[in-house]
């Protein structure tokens, strides 16, 4: 299905193009700590909503810097990264392949 709706795109001119977004949640406790709570009741790093909030993401910015540099390393490309809206700490990071790696309508449906 995705070979003929991108063969129906390009046939009109369009260039498809894909990306996509990893979201989580940051909790204070430790995985341990997680775990004997049966992942319940878990406290969320932040206790107010920070949908574009830069002082709540500057806080956690030390680990998402680590994230985005461990996708860079593995070679997928980072966008932006940014705080989403929840007092769970939602972080998105979009990452947007290079053009080389964009789909084609003959490209393989596997990513092996």
């Amino acid at each position: 299905m995705l070979k003929r709706q991108l063969e129906r795109a390009r046939q009109r001119g369009w260039q498809v193009k894909t990306a996509s977004e990893l979201e989580l949640y940051l909790f204070r406790e430790s995985f341990d700590e997680a775990r004997a709570k049966r992942y319940q009741q878990l406290t969320p790093v932040s206790n107010y909503l920070e949908d574009y909030h830069i002082l709540q993401t500057s806080k956690e910015e030390p680990l998402v810097r680590a994230i985005r540099n461990h996708m860079e390393d593995a070679r997928v490309p980072v966008e932006f990264s940014k705080g989403e809206w929840g007092r769970g700490r939602r972080r998105s990071i979009s990452a947007t392949p290079p053009p080389s790696r964009w789909p084609t309508a003959t490209s393989s449906t596997s990513t092996g």
